[in-house]
């Protein structure tokens, strides 16, 4: 059996290998831990940053009539079906039908 001496004490080979992993292990599961903080914070911001993208986008189309969705281009020239006020194909109901960006009709509540 490997013996050392620190400072007085006496500590085994084993002693500081487990030591050791314990230490390893606790870094590890801290790394681990704020990786795991930070990719989960991420994508939680981006999502809720999406889903009020698409409540302000309905709450406009309900507004003024148009159908949800991108109104114009990045350069500031309208989309098909951004302007006119009707819905998109597919999506038929009595209560101003619309269509969100993922293709799923979804209707608001007329006011």
């Amino acid at each position: 059996m490997v013996v050392t001496r620190v400072s007085g004490q006496v500590r085994s080979l084993r002693a500081r290998l487990v030591g050791t992993v314990l230490l390893l292990f606790t870094v590890a599961c801290v790394a681990i831990g704020v990786a795991t903080t930070l990719s989960l914070d991420r994508y939680l911001s981006t999502r809720q940053d999406r889903e009020l993208s698409f409540s302000l986008e309905g709450f406009v189309a309900q507004q003024t009539g148009r159908a949800p969705g991108r109104l114009t281009h990045d350069d500031g020239t309208p989309t098909p079906g951004g302007q006119g006020g009707g819905p998109p194909g597919g999506c038929s109901s009595a209560r101003a039908p619309a269509r969100t960006r993922s293709g799923r009709c979804w209707t608001t509540a007329a006011s």
